[in-house]
């Protein structure tokens, strides 16, 4: 009964080595190691391998080390605390890193004959129990621009942003960065 109750352990300590479908922000530290932190969390991992076998891209390492390619955001399964396993890839925008938390900013179908019309829910990453509901969504600074067929398409946008909270009107995602796929940022 007590090997049973070891092996259970074990495996539970093995499982908590692993960060499946999660999206990270990776960058190259001052010594050349590429580190990752989870989207919204504290915690930075030193990588020891990136696998973009499944991304569709062979190596990307490259790009993730020039200056257009730090804080890229990578979708995937962190194994041990340092192999990454990457399905999709996210480029910035441009270069703030001001804002408050990641979120996935997604149409949520209403329409409006007056504006401001609240067409868009965020949802923070890796953290499906906070999302915000029928919200607007403006730009941080005329250095952002937010087309509409970004922001309308399927898969949604993630953005660094800020919720500015307002009394009995819609609350705002004020955006401050936004990343692509790279596919669509090339």
């Amino acid at each position: 009964m007590l090997w049973i109750l070891g092996l259970l352990s074990v495996a539970a300590l093995a499982a908590q080595d692993i960060y499946e479908n999660q999206y990270f922000v990776v960058w190259t530290s001052s010594s050349g190691a590429f580190m990752a932190m989870q989207a919204n969390g504290e915690q930075a991992f030193v990588l020891s391998q990136l696998h973009f076998n499944s991304s569709g891209f062979s190596d990307i390492k490259q790009f993730l080390d020039s200056r257009a390619g730090k804080y890229s955001l990578l979708y995937g399964t962190l194994v041990h605390e340092a192999d990454l396993y990457v399905s999709n890839v996210y480029s910035k925008g441009n270069e703030n890193l001001d804002g408050q938390g990641l979120y996935l900013i997604k149409d949520n179908g209403i329409r409006c004959f007056i504006s401001p019309c609240p067409q868009y829910d965020a949802l923070r990453l890796n953290d499906e129990g906070t999302s915000f509901r029928e919200v607007l969504v403006e730009a941080a600074s005329d250095d952002i621009k937010l087309r509409p067929d970004l922001l309308d398409s399927q898969a949604g946008l993630i953005v660094l942003a800020e919720i500015v909270y307002k009394n009995n009107e819609p609350n705002v995602v004020r955006v401050y960065n936004y990343w692509l796929p790279l596919a669509a940022a090339l």
